[in-house]
């Protein structure tokens, strides 16, 4: 998961074991941001190897929570829950290139 903070999106990539090869072939994503009990689905599209879902006009990955659920080649993922804002988990991102969410 990136946030393009530039353009109030947020890119998914969904990436196979390897964290390689991302695909949207078969494949679906949508996500919700939850903030002070309300939650907001977003409005996502699939793009060349990426989903592409739009924040709502205003809003920001500042606080709250971010869920995405995906379906990767007809695979079925669980609901990932991202802790905004989000950030590199690990302490050195250069060497732990799998440390998971990207801001």
């Amino acid at each position: 998961v990136l946030h393009d903070s530039a353009s109030s999106r947020i890119l998914i990539y969904l990436l196979d074991m390897e964290w390689r090869n991302p695909t949207i072939s078969n494949s679906t994503a949508s996500a919700k941001l939850k903030k002070k009990g309300k939650v907001q689905p977003l409005k996502c599209q699939s793009k060349d190897l990426y989903f592409e879902c739009l924040l709502p006009q205003g809003e920001n990955l500042s606080k709250g929570q971010l869920e995405i659920l995906a379906k990767r080649e007809m695979q079925q993922g669980n609901v990932a829950v991202y802790q905004l804002p989000l950030k590199l988990n690990g302490s050195d991102a250069k060497t732990n290139e799998h440390s998971g969410h990207h801001d």
